[in-house]
Protein backbone atom coordinates (compact mmCIF):
# COMPACT_ATOMS: atom_id res chain seq x y z
CA UNK A 1 0.00 0.00 0.00
CA UNK A 2 1.28 3.47 -0.86
CA UNK A 3 0.87 6.64 1.17
CA UNK A 4 -1.57 8.03 -1.39
CA UNK A 5 -3.89 5.04 -0.80
CA UNK A 6 -3.69 5.56 2.97
CA UNK A 7 -4.69 9.20 2.50
CA UNK A 8 -7.62 8.22 0.26
CA UNK A 9 -8.90 5.62 2.75
CA UNK A 10 -8.60 7.97 5.73
CA UNK A 11 -10.32 10.72 3.83
CA UNK A 12 -13.22 8.40 2.94
CA UNK A 13 -13.45 7.24 6.55
CA UNK A 14 -13.63 10.81 7.85
CA UNK A 15 -16.26 11.81 5.30
CA UNK A 16 -18.38 8.82 6.32
CA UNK A 17 -18.14 10.11 9.91
CA UNK A 18 -19.41 13.54 8.88
CA UNK A 19 -16.12 15.43 8.49
CA UNK A 20 -15.15 17.75 5.67
CA UNK A 21 -11.65 16.85 4.54
CA UNK A 22 -8.77 18.75 3.01
CA UNK A 23 -5.45 17.44 1.71
CA UNK A 24 -1.99 18.98 1.91
CA UNK A 25 -2.97 21.91 4.10
CA UNK A 26 -0.15 24.46 4.65
CA UNK A 27 0.95 24.80 8.28
CA UNK A 28 3.91 27.12 8.78
CA UNK A 29 6.83 25.50 6.92
CA UNK A 30 5.12 22.13 6.32
CA UNK A 31 1.90 20.63 5.02
CA UNK A 32 -0.55 18.47 6.93
CA UNK A 33 -1.54 15.40 4.91
CA UNK A 34 -5.23 15.53 5.89
CA UNK A 35 -7.28 17.98 7.92
CA UNK A 36 -10.74 16.83 8.95
CA UNK A 37 -13.27 19.33 10.26
CA UNK A 38 -16.45 18.15 11.92
CA UNK A 39 -18.31 17.76 15.15
CA UNK A 40 -16.82 21.07 16.35
CA UNK A 41 -13.29 19.67 16.14
CA UNK A 42 -10.28 19.82 13.85
CA UNK A 43 -8.40 16.57 13.30
CA UNK A 44 -4.94 16.53 11.75
CA UNK A 45 -3.65 13.32 10.21
CA UNK A 46 -0.16 12.42 9.03
CA UNK A 47 -0.09 9.37 6.76
CA UNK A 48 2.89 7.07 6.34
CA UNK A 49 3.25 3.51 5.14
CA UNK A 50 5.69 2.47 7.88
CA UNK A 51 7.84 5.40 9.10
CA UNK A 52 6.00 5.93 12.37
CA UNK A 53 8.81 8.01 13.91
CA UNK A 54 8.63 10.63 11.18
CA UNK A 55 4.83 10.61 11.32
CA UNK A 56 4.91 11.00 15.11
CA UNK A 57 7.20 14.04 14.85
CA UNK A 58 4.86 15.61 12.30
CA UNK A 59 1.73 14.81 14.32
CA UNK A 60 3.33 16.24 17.44
CA UNK A 61 3.89 19.52 15.58
CA UNK A 62 0.26 19.44 14.45
CA UNK A 63 -1.03 19.64 18.04
CA UNK A 64 -0.85 23.44 17.79
CA UNK A 65 -3.20 23.50 14.77
CA UNK A 66 -6.07 21.24 15.79
CA UNK A 67 -7.86 19.34 18.51
CA UNK A 68 -6.99 15.72 17.67
CA UNK A 69 -3.65 14.78 16.08
CA UNK A 70 -3.40 11.36 14.43
CA UNK A 71 -0.90 9.17 12.63
CA UNK A 72 -2.28 6.81 9.98
CA UNK A 73 -0.10 3.76 9.28
CA UNK A 74 -0.44 0.62 7.23
CA UNK A 75 -1.83 -1.93 9.71
CA UNK A 76 0.93 -4.46 9.11
CA UNK A 77 3.51 -2.09 10.65
CA UNK A 78 1.57 -1.20 13.81
CA UNK A 79 3.52 -3.77 15.81
CA UNK A 80 6.72 -1.77 15.27
CA UNK A 81 5.58 1.41 17.01
CA UNK A 82 6.36 2.61 20.52
CA UNK A 83 2.87 3.31 21.90
CA UNK A 84 4.31 4.96 25.02
CA UNK A 85 5.57 7.84 22.86
CA UNK A 86 2.14 8.28 21.31
CA UNK A 87 0.61 8.27 24.80
CA UNK A 88 3.08 10.85 26.05
CA UNK A 89 2.01 13.36 23.41
CA UNK A 90 -1.64 12.33 23.09
CA UNK A 91 -1.24 11.33 19.45
CA UNK A 92 -3.86 8.94 18.10
CA UNK A 93 -3.15 5.96 15.86
CA UNK A 94 -5.15 4.82 12.85
CA UNK A 95 -4.45 1.39 11.39
CA UNK A 96 -5.10 1.22 7.67
CA UNK A 97 -5.95 -2.03 5.93
CA UNK A 98 -9.17 -2.78 4.09
CA UNK A 99 -10.80 -0.60 6.72
CA UNK A 100 -9.64 2.31 8.82
CA UNK A 101 -9.46 1.43 12.51
CA UNK A 102 -8.77 3.86 15.30
CA UNK A 103 -6.32 1.80 17.31
CA UNK A 104 -5.69 4.54 19.86
CA UNK A 105 -7.93 7.62 20.07
CA UNK A 106 -6.12 10.94 20.14
CA UNK A 107 -6.32 13.03 23.28
CA UNK A 108 -7.61 16.55 22.86
CA UNK A 109 -4.66 18.86 22.37
CA UNK A 110 -4.02 21.30 25.17
CA UNK A 111 -1.50 23.32 23.17
CA UNK A 112 -3.62 24.63 20.28
CA UNK A 113 -2.30 28.03 19.23
CA UNK A 114 -5.42 30.09 18.54
CA UNK A 115 -4.05 32.30 15.78
CA UNK A 116 -2.42 29.37 13.95
CA UNK A 117 -5.61 27.30 14.21
CA UNK A 118 -7.60 30.26 12.86
CA UNK A 119 -5.17 30.62 9.94
CA UNK A 120 -5.64 26.93 9.12
CA UNK A 121 -9.43 27.28 9.31
CA UNK A 122 -9.36 30.36 7.06
CA UNK A 123 -7.29 28.44 4.50
CA UNK A 124 -9.64 25.47 4.38
CA UNK A 125 -12.64 27.83 4.37
CA UNK A 126 -11.29 29.50 1.25
CA UNK A 127 -10.75 26.11 -0.41
CA UNK A 128 -14.25 25.00 0.57
CA UNK A 129 -15.65 27.88 -1.43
Amino acid sequence: MKEKEIVTRVESYLMEKGFKTFREVPALTKRIDIVGIGHEEVWTIEAKVRDWRHALRQANQNRIFGHRPYVALCHQYLGNIDEALFDRFGIGIMGIGRDVNIVKPAKKSEVVHTSLAETLLRYVGERDG
